[in-house]
């Protein structure tokens, strides 16, 4: 009898932190060919620790005060991306990312890149013509001259001679007195959040969670704002294209470039599974806070607020009132005045904004109370792997004398142990990890937990 080199391929399945139940154990030489195309795509799935970056759902009245502002996507035919699957696979979704790496020297992956991935037994393609058709064929372009060459739409072409015009854009998507925020070398790279107009808010709520995500929620880089103007614009613009390229870029991060969240997650659960791959929960992450009428409308009153009081949300300096011009008074004796039925407005617009941090540290605190908790159950599936291994092995030994037991290095391999104490990431907080500082410059803005020195991507 040949001596044995592996522990034997049948066995009961057990649920792991993910609560996928037929996840099968990855052998330590041979890895499930359903769901790696390669030890090395193995091993790049072991890599992908940095948690998601979630879509958002958008459950707005379409007969409500906002309609306008769902038209603005509808009328695109944009519906796919407006309700993506909030059901979420974290291993579906690593697979994705892991199983797209090119077969090549890091330095030829850019240009290699096939956007095709292998997800459960089926290769997946997620270039702009597949995106294009899984959305419902939202625009149609004209095909290209040059076959080497794709046909861009209007935002395309802008963008690849970045023939913009910011000052007119600040005009328009930002509140009247707000620009751009400077950087460290004292040049303007990013747009507030607070200091949007209702329409661009909202379009920068929808694309940095589902097209161009990037988990800097207060601020957005300057490369973004011509996209939100020209949707506000009803300008053309190719989805797909775009988000085919922001999947590749998480595809290669890590790689090419810094590392970053794993986006799209429902997304990705949506176009796998629309070309046959079939996926059974239990499922291990859910999509939170939908963008509905009742944020629309806090957001609308903060944005009211703001245009009755220009001044309220940035501190300007006191003028200097010249000695001569007024007698001194003694400020510290006097009684607050008041005046029956006067009310400062302006604490709204501080108030709504508070909630709205209120909020996001909440939302980051159940990603990463999540993360804990599947960090936990996949140590317990891996001790359970452990030690159902070790009795495996016993027997087999006793079974056969020249039984050849694993290398502890394999041994190991095969427990999947998740490791012992992982970063966990909420949304943006910071904990330590270099993030892909490339995609966001960090610059001062509103005062929020993402904004924090090293915040993610």
């Amino acid at each position: 009898m040949a001596p044995k080199t592996q522990l034997p391929a049948k066995r009961k399945t057990t649920a792991s932190s993910s609560g996928v139940l037929d996840r099968s154990m990855p052998l330590p030489q041979n890895p499930d060919r359903t769901r790696f195309t390669s030890r090395k795509h193995y091993d790049r799935f072991l890599k992908l620790i940095k948690g998601t970056w979630h879509d958002k759902v958008f459950r707005i009245d379409p007969s409500g005060p906002y309609a306008h502002l769902l038209t603005m996507l509808t009328d695109r035919k944009w519906h796919k991306l407006l309700s993506p699957p909030t059901q979420i696979d974290s291993d579906i979704v690593k697979e994705f990312y892991a199983n797209a790496m090119p077969n090549c020297d890091k330095k030829d992956m850019d240009a290699q890149f096939s956007y095709t991935t292998f997800v459960r037994g089926k290769t997946i393609l997620f270039d702009r013509d597949t995106i294009n058709a899984y959305l419902g064929e939202p625009l149609t372009l004209p095909p290209s001259e040059d076959p080497t060459v794709p046909t861009l739409c209007e935002y395309g072409i802008n963008e690849e001679d970045n023939d913009w015009d910011h000052t007119k854009i600040v005009k328009d998507i930002l509140l009247p007195g707000k620009r751009y925020k400077k950087g460290k070398g004292d040049e303007s790279t990013t747009a507030s959040y607070a200091d949007m107009t209702l329409e661009a808010a909202f379009i920068f709520k929808f694309l940095v969670h589902n097209v161009w995500p990037k988990s800097h929620v207060s601020t957005t880089p300057k490369a973004v704002t011509p996209l939100i103007w020209h949707i506000c614009k009803g300008g053309e613009v190719d989805v797909a294209r775009i988000i085919s390229r922001e999947l590749k870029h998480v595809a290669l991060s890590g790689l090419t470039h810094k590392a970053t969240k794993l986006s799209f997650p429902g997304f990705i659960m949506g176009l796998v599974q629309s070309q046959g791959v079939q996926i059974a929960g239990p499922f291990n992450e859910t999509l939170v806070g939908p963008i509905d009428d009742k944020f629309l409308r806090g957001l609308a009153k903060t944005v009211a607020e703001k245009l009755s009081n220009p001044s309220s949300s940035i501190p300007h300096p006191e003028p200097e009132i010249p000695e001569s011009d007024t007698p001194h008074q003694d400020f510290t004796q006097q009684e607050p005045s008041q005046q029956p039925g006067s009310f400062d407005f302006s604490s709204f617009s501080t108030y709504f904004a508070q909630q709205e941090q209120r909020d996001l540290r909440q939302e980051q605190r159940y990603q990463r109370q999540e993360q804990r908790d599947h960090f936990i159950m996949d140590q317990n599936a891996a001790l359970f792997r452990s030690h159902r291994g070790i009795y495996q092995s016993l027997y087999d030994a006793r079974l056969d004398p020249a039984y050849q037991m694993l290398t502890p290095e394999s041994y190991l391999e095969s427990c999947m142990w998740p490791g012992d104490r992982p970063t966990f990431y909420g949304g943006g907080e910071h904990h330590g990890v270099e993030e892909d500082d490339e995609r966001t410059a960090s610059v001062e803005g509103v005062e929020m937990e993402e904004d924090e020195d090293g915040a993610d991507q």
